[in-house]
């Protein structure tokens, strides 16, 4: 029985607008980092302006971490899924001695 990995309870749930704010925010946080990646750089590719961002985010920095957090969550969903197959495996092995 194999499980399904996608985005963690509550994320799925968000708004199509907060769902197109994290996925804008990919671009310029990633490659140029947190601190450098500004809400103005953000907010055009989700077609939004910077204080509708905040409707949805409290803070550049509450953005980030719902991000990373999402990904993280997403991370070890896909291990506990590694996990799982290695342990039918190796039983599945052990019984064909």
């Amino acid at each position: 029985m194999s499980k399904r990995i996608g985005w963690p309870e509550g994320w799925g749930n968000r708004s199509p607008a907060a769902r197109r704010i994290m996925a804008a925010a990919d671009e310029p946080f990633f490659p140029k980092g947190a601190t450098a990646a500004t809400v103005r750089e953000i907010t055009p590719v989700c077609a939004l302006t910077p204080g509708a961002l905040y409707d949805h985010f409290s803070s550049k920095d509450d953005l980030l971490f719902q991000l990373v957090m999402g990904r993280h969550l997403l991370l070890a969903a896909a291990l506990d899924v590694v996990e799982d197959r290695y342990v039918e495996m190796t039983l599945r092995m052990a019984g064909a001695r």
